[in-house]
């Protein structure tokens, strides 16, 4: 074996441990949904399945069997891997009227109905490919600087080479990002196709945005898979504004049946 294959066979393994993380992002909920702490209460599990039956009609996944399960985790989440929208017991508890909770599930709706799943794996493939290209141009420079004794050619030759799966992986972070903001503009669409406020996701997100002020944590907005909670609002602050259902209100039979709820899940937490 010369000494230019070997480099690229480590190249193109380098590559794909650069792109790991990436890869991880659609596999580990899979995964995870395998072990997750599920939840099992009829009552809860058809208040949540009324709150979502209308969206998954505007959404176009009236008839696509989508199971909701309910996780035994105090933090607000929510996600879906494959057919099956999962939401934490916390995300129900914290969330004070039925809206935002029908927002969160909008919002993944337009996950579903997008078919963000799939198109995030076929990115990961053109990202693999983008990063295993620069890593075997990088490889090239370096034997190219070995072979003439240029340190110069080298070095730059390793820049390419790491500079490949950087980019990729920030390629893949901000195709995340958007898929992100057309999930939230989705779910707009099916709150205003339900006659529904799209204040509660305003209310979500400022929350997020309140946290994340209070732990003082600095986060870099390129290299995250969720874009910032303030730009998700202001993303979102003039759709919700404008729709003429902007001041709809939860029936009060409905925010009793969310608040018993509420009281139902602190109790099994505590």
């Amino acid at each position: 074996m010369d000494r230019s294959t070997a480099i690229g066979r480590t190249a193109r393994g380098f590559a794909t441990l650069l792109l790991a993380a990436a890869v991880a992002v659609s596999t580990s909920l899979s995964a995870f949904a395998q072990g997750v702490p599920v939840v099992r209460d009829a009552e809860i599990e058809a208040l949540v399945r009324d709150y979502a039956r209308p969206i998954f009609k505007a959404a176009g996944l009236a008839n696509d069997g989508i199971d909701i399960v309910l996780v035994n985790d105090q933090s607000f989440n929510a996600f879906v891997t494959g057919r099956r929208l999962f939401i934490n017991t916390g995300a129900l508890v914290t969330a004070e009227t039925p809206n935002e909770i029908i927002g969160v599930i909008a919002h993944e709706a337009g996950h579903i109905a997008g078919g963000h799943q799939q198109k995030l794996r076929d990115q990961l493939d053109r990202a693999k490919t983008m990063a295993i290209i620069a890593t075997l141009l990088g490889a090239g420079a370096i034997v190219a600087g070995a072979t003439t004794n240029s340190r110069g050619l080298a070095g730059a030759g390793m820049g390419v080479a790491a500079g490949g799966g950087e980019m990729a992986q920030r390629s893949i972070l901000a195709y995340q990002r958007g898929e992100e903001i057309t999930a939230d503009r989705s779910a707009i669409t099916y709150l205003n196709a339900t006659g529904q406020s799209g204040m509660g996701m305003l209310k979500t997100f400022g929350r997020f945005q309140s946290a994340l002020s209070l732990s003082g944590t600095q986060l870099d907005p390129y290299r995250i898979s969720h874009p910032m909670p303030r730009e998700r609002i202001a993303n979102l602050e003039v759709l919700v504004k404008a729709s003429p259902y902007v001041s709809q209100v939860d029936a009060p039979a409905l925010q009793q049946r969310h608040d018993m709820m509420r009281i139902k899940i602190a109790a099994y937490m505590q």
